[in-house]
């Protein structure tokens, strides 16, 4: 279990309680711990599909069951497996943009998705990039080059 004293510098979820991160002028800061909401009675009608329950807190906590919104999914791979904004689409009648830079996962992505789907990369510089193709099973954590932590890269 997390304590306050440990925790990490990115948001963490664990199945009690989510660390949260609060975007001010000065940058990231560590919010507080907040416990999620018990899981709805009916939990045939409600499937979640992100990694570690990020799309539960946010349709829980910070959207409250919000119907119609809109999102930007970056490397959305398959749209749907592992997926954050999947269930806003499909259960919260949301739409979006899905980007995706793998050619044979975007194709995947086309099939599972109704949105706006775009076969490309997101950098805030503009021309061309070295893109690291990571194979196998973590290929979710292919990207581009330059914007790699060199941890990051130690690690795949």
């Amino acid at each position: 279990m997390w304590s306050e004293r440990n925790a990490p510098s990115e948001a963490i979820a664990t199945r009690s309680d989510v660390w949260i991160q609060r975007l001010d002028r000065s940058g990231l800061q560590i919010g507080g711990r907040l416990k999620l909401p018990a899981k709805p009675t009916d939990t045939a009608s409600v499937q979640y599909f992100s990694q570690v329950g990020q799309d539960r807190f946010l349709d829980e906590v910070v959207f409250e069951g919000r119907e119609g919104g809109t999102f930007v999914d970056v490397g959305a791979h398959d749209g749907k497996q592992i997926n954050n904004s999947y269930f806003f689409e499909h259960q919260r009648g949301w739409t979006g943009i899905c980007i995706e830079p793998l050619p044979h996962v975007y194709e995947r992505l086309k099939a599972n998705r109704s949105c706006i789907c775009i076969a490309g990369a997101i950098s805030n510089e503009t021309g061309t990039a070295e893109f690291l193709k990571v194979a196998g099973a973590p290929e979710m954590l292919s990207g581009l080059l330059h914007d790699y932590h060199p941890e990051h890269l130690d690690r795949i």
